[in-house]
């Protein structure tokens, strides 16, 4: 692949985070907003988690010289690289079978007929694979257009909600210590959804994979205290399913139209990232198989619906990355050179050819 830019990198690693959860509000509400004044230091709390985690895939990554997830666990006991990769397997088709189910409740949105949710869904299941198999160039412009339309978005909500003080308190009798757990799980989920664009992002120097990581975490930080401030101010939100299209709908069809492109380019940079790193965990395989082993999964878990997923299924995979996917990650660093002899080698024409020579038909 070709070397990207940090801006790139971070944009692309935006997209990935990004999905239809945190843009519809979903997530947002979910985890933080719903524990009332908590939800700011909870926030802060899974930001930082979310670049420490990120800043562990990268240095591991850069130690052993490469760009793929799958390769991180290598030299690891079978029984613990196994685990890993199912784990985070399972996470990816977690994720893109949410962002396959919002992509069919989206095209229902625009286009009320019988075949909407069929089409939608898989149409943007197909377009987000092809793009998830090329370089980060346009998974960065999309990801880029979508965040800057997001922060329009929320900013012109709450500034034409005035300055009134913010009247949800709090909504959950869960103690403290279980809703900072679920905000590490959020962390963690992210991550491991994303996994596969970090690895392809990982920098030449120990500082300049660190710089990456702060600005993803202060990126990360700064967009959902902005979403939980304006949603705290409608507790009418806590039971919708797409907050961001109930708050857009005061500007009529402008807002319906705006809240619609903002969740669909989230839902289609969410899923091009997972698609990324399900190809790349499929790669040994012929064509035919590495398809159905990239698309079936995520396609089967979307049949559980876009709220059961994000409500049910985030929080526990969540919890369960963080101990199979990144905790033998920071057992195994210890043992792995500060910098690889052999730096990644970033060869456009010979990763070219290596694609092309897997499609090949065998004889």
């Amino acid at each position: 692949m070709a070397k990207n830019s940090g801006t790139a990198g971070l944009a692309a690693c935006l997209g990935a985070i990004i999905g239809a959860g945190f843009a519809s509000g979903r997530e947002v509400v979910a985890f933080f907003t719903r524990y009332g004044s908590h939800a700011r230091w909870l926030i802060l709390l899974s930001a930082a988690v979310m670049a420490l985690l990120c800043a562990l895939c990268m240095d591991t990554a850069r130690r052993r010289g490469t760009d793929r997830w799958w390769n991180l666990y290598d030299g690891m006991p079978p029984w613990v690289r196994t685990g890993a990769r199912l784990c985070a397997a399972m996470m990816l088709a977690v994720t893109g079978g949410a962002m396959i189910s919002a992509s069919g409740w989206l095209a229902m949105l625009i286009w009320p007929g019988e075949w909407a949710y069929p089409v939608g869904a898989v149409g943007t299941l197909l377009t987000a694979w092809m793009v998830g198999r090329r370089g980060l160039g346009a998974l960065g412009w999309i990801s880029g257009l979508m965040t800057a339309a997001l922060v329009g978005a929320l900013l012109a909500v709450r500034l034409d909600s005035g300055e009134s003080p913010a009247v949800l308190l709090s909504s959950e009798s869960e103690p403290l210590f279980w809703a900072a757990v679920r905000a590490v799980a959020y962390a963690a989920m992210n991550l491991a959804l994303a996994i596969g664009v970090v690895c392809r992002c990982v920098r030449s120097t120990a500082r300049r994979t660190g710089l990456l990581c702060m600005g993803l975490g202060t990126a990360v930080a700064a967009l959902l205290l902005l979403g939980d401030g304006v949603y705290r101010r409608q507790p009418e939100l806590l039971s919708e399913a797409f907050p961001i299209v109930r708050l857009l709908a005061q500007f009529g069809r402008t807002g319906f139209l705006v809240s619609a492109g903002l969740m669909y380019l989230a839902v289609f940079t969410s899923l091009a990232a997972v698609l990324c790193a399900l190809d790349e965990a499929a790669r040994q395989h012929g064509p035919h198989l590495r398809a159905a082993l990239t698309l079936g999964p995520p396609l089967a878990v979307s049949l559980v619906g876009f709220e059961g997923i994000v409500d049910g299924l985030y929080a526990p995979a969540g919890l369960a990355c963080l101990a199979l996917v990144f905790a033998p990650l920071l057992w195994a660093r210890r043992k792995l050179p500060l910098d690889n002899p052999r730096p990644i080698q970033y060869d456009r024409k010979k990763r070219t050819n290596d694609c092309t020579s897997e499609r090949r038909p065998l004889r």
